[in-house]
């Protein structure tokens, strides 16, 4: 399996997990996978998600 694939599925893992409205991105991630707060922190990055918002959702593309 590719690692676009898995990322993929994890993305979809994590957005489709029960979450509360005012939790933060890392902090959903860091919970749902079982690590710390920087491991939380990077998941989002590498997925292209804001760790810092609310809403699990693949930031826009800013180029253009």
């Amino acid at each position: 399996m590719s690692e676009e694939y898995l990322k993929e599925r994890l993305y979809w893992a994590l957005r489709s997990s029960k979450t509360k409205k005012k939790q933060l991105n890392w902090h959903h991630a860091m919970y749902m996978a079982c690590t710390g707060a920087s491991h939380g922190y990077q998941l989002c990055v590498d997925l292209g998600v804001d760790p810092e918002g609310t809403d699990f959702v693949k930031a826009e593309s800013k180029e253009g």
